[in-house]
């Protein structure tokens, strides 16, 4: 009988940032999903991590975005915290979907 010994390990893909950030803050499970606010803070977790907020915690209002009028332009303030969220702003003359 050979006496030496083989391991074989087997990963899954590595962790996108969002779920290290929600495994960082305790969040497992459906409370870890990106659309999930499990603090009952009615802030989406992929928004916390967009902003920098803690998830472990409710969202402290005076750290999400500030809507605001410049001049005649709407002003729309937030602090972009992480490379890993494509930020999009867009605009309509209606409310109407499409």
């Amino acid at each position: 009988m050979d006496s030496r010994a083989a391991a074989i390990a087997v990963n899954g893909p590595a962790p996108t940032p969002l779920e290290t950030w929600a495994a960082s803050h305790g969040l497992t499970g459906a409370d870890a999903e990106p659309s999930a606010a499990p603090r009952g803070d009615g802030v989406p977790n992929l928004v916390k991590f967009a902003l920098g907020l803690p998830g472990s915690i409710p969202a402290n209002p005076a750290n999400l975005p500030a809507v605001g009028v410049a001049g005649a332009n709407l002003a729309f303030e937030f602090h972009r915290a992480s490379d890993h969220v494509r930020y999009v702003v867009e605009s309509s003359t209606t409310l109407a979907p499409g």
